[in-house]
């Protein structure tokens, strides 16, 4: 029976929030491109405005923009399809095959989901140097594929549980190898967790990456804001009455980041005997 008329409207009036809610952010994303900064940050927001072109054309004109979406998408893909080869192909062991301590190896397998991070940094820098990795696609692939991996294979083994086992073994009846049932009858009816498990690595690599931009953007406009915060407060007499802080130490004297994380690693590949390599040399001034 066709709903009325009536409750057609209902329905529409109801859902109408509900799409709004999802599309402004899409909405805001697409003006913020057309706005200046000062329009952009302005409390309350302008909605209506001067629509420019000069942020597409300082994207497209003063950066190599189609450089960095390449390696975007070309790490992006190659992340998608490493983990989900290698998730596939995993996945279906563990949830076909049954060997001694193969619960302990599937654990072990999502405990490295628990590492942060940053434990790798100095362990992934220093294979990839002596691999000849560094700054290559193949360094970038072998890490972001590792840490998709786990996620991967554990969403791929639910997945391939519930494939009726009956179907494979028809189809090895049939003079098909494990193989060939892989792909052509457990593959297909889990297509869904495939697609799942794809848009996940490829969410995560980039997000990740975007994660990564943004922090450092964030520092850049921090030191921004500081030094014109500190210009700014210099000039003012209200600050001259506030006790200030303890001498600060200069920036020569703070700690260098850059020559810890080189020690580290010198340390870690060569041993104590190590420790009087030169550090790379670092723009803070004394």
């Amino acid at each position: 029976m066709k709903p009325s008329r009536l409750r057609a409207t209902l329905t529409g009036v109801a859902l109408a929030p509900i799409l709004a809610w999802t599309l402004f952010p899409i909405y805001w994303i697409a003006t913020a491109s057309f706005k200046t900064e000062l329009a952009l940050y302005a409390k309350p927001p302008q909605w209506l405005f001067a629509p420019i072109l000069d942020n597409y054309t300082r994207v497209l004109t003063n950066i190599p923009f189609f450089q960095y979406l390449k390696n975007s998408l070309v790490v992006a893909m190659g992340t998608t399809l490493g983990s989900l080869v290698l998730g596939t192909l995993a996945g279906y062991g563990f949830a076909r095959f049954r060997f001694r301590a193969s619960e302990a190896v599937r654990f072990l397998v999502l405990v490295t989901r628990m590492a942060p991070r940053m434990v790798l940094v100095v362990p992934y820098f220093l294979v990839m140097q002596r691999l000849g990795l560094l700054d290559t696609y193949t360094g970038l692939l072998v890490a972001y594929v590792s840490f998709a991996l786990p996620f991967s294979i554990w969403l791929l083994i639910g997945f391939f549980v519930d494939v009726p086992l009956d179907v494979e073994e028809a189809g090895m009846i049939d003079g098909c190898s494990r193989l060939r049932v892989l792909w052509r009858i457990v593959i297909p009816i889990a297509a869904p967790g495939l697609v799942v498990a794809a848009i996940f690595a490829f969410l995560a690599r980039g997000h990740r990456r975007t994660q990564h931009r943004r922090g450092a953007a964030l520092r850049r406009d921090e030191r921004g804001r500081g030094d014109g915060d500190a210009a700014q407060h210099r000039h003012d007499p209200r600050v001259a009455a506030l006790p200030g802080p303890g001498p600060q130490p200069r920036s020569g004297q703070g700690v260098d980041q850059r020559r810890l994380v080189w020690r580290c690693a010198i340390s870690a590949s060569s041993g104590p005997s190590a420790g009087s390599g030169r550090p790379p040399a670092s723009n803070s001034s004394a």
